[in-house]
This record gives C-alpha cells, structure tokens and sequence, in this order.
C-alpha cells in the first residue's frame, strides 16, 4: 500500500486532503511543520508528500530540500500547494524538484488526480 505524507499547519485542509484521498487505496500520514515532515520522511516508507508552501519554522521549500538529502527521498514525488500564484511560487522554487502545483483552494479531483498519476495508480 502507498503511503501519502501531507505536511500542512492548517487541520481543516489537512482533513479535506485525507478527506479527498479516501478514494485512493493508500495510507495516509500527517506533519503539521516542516521539522515533524523531516522526521516522518528518515523514518518511513513514503510514496508522496504534499505539502504547503507556508509552514511553522521551515517552510514548504527548505523541508523538500531537506527531504531530497535522504537517498531514500531522492527522487520522491513532491506535489507543492500554496495560496499565492503559481508563477511566483515557481520563482521562489527554483532548484526545488517538484511534481506538480496545487493553488489553494484546491479542486479535490484535480488533486486526487495529480496523486493517482504520481503514483502511477
């Protein structure tokens, strides 16, 4: 079973997210900040992370950083989601290896979408 790691401080997006997921036979984890992301990733199998761009202390773009130091995480498919437009999160991104980008607020099938083709489901 795949498991999907979503790194969000906001719990009602969180609960939309697994809450959209459901139709995936997956597991899903949760991070509310970007250290607890770090954590979660050295110590699990993960498949797919999603992750906003705005998070408590590291934010969305130094925890996918970080993450890709992990050999295990190296090539780990990233779907980046923010309230601002895609093309400055774009900039700011640069030399970030991302999969795909989700504008908040999100449609729930272009997300289940998005995670069914990075898991090759």
């Amino acid at each position: 079973m795949k498991t999907i790691l979503i790194v969000d401080d906001h719990a009602h997006i969180v609960k939309l997210i697994e809450f959209s997921l459901e139709e995936i036979d997956c597991r899903v984890e949760t991070a509310h900040t970007g250290e607890e992301a770090l954590s979660k990733a050295a110590k699990m199998q993960i498949d797919l992370i999603i992750t906003d761009v705005k998070l408590p202390g590291v934010d969305g773009f130094e925890t996918v950083r970080r993450i890709r130091q992990n050999e295990n995480c190296a090539r780990l498919p990233v779907i980046i989601m923010t309230g601002q437009g895609q093309s400055e999160v774009q900039k700011q991104a640069s030399g970030i290896d991302f999969a795909e980008f989700l504008t908040k607020p999100f449609s729930p099938t272009d997300l289940v979408h998005k995670a069914r083709s990075l898991l090759a489901l």
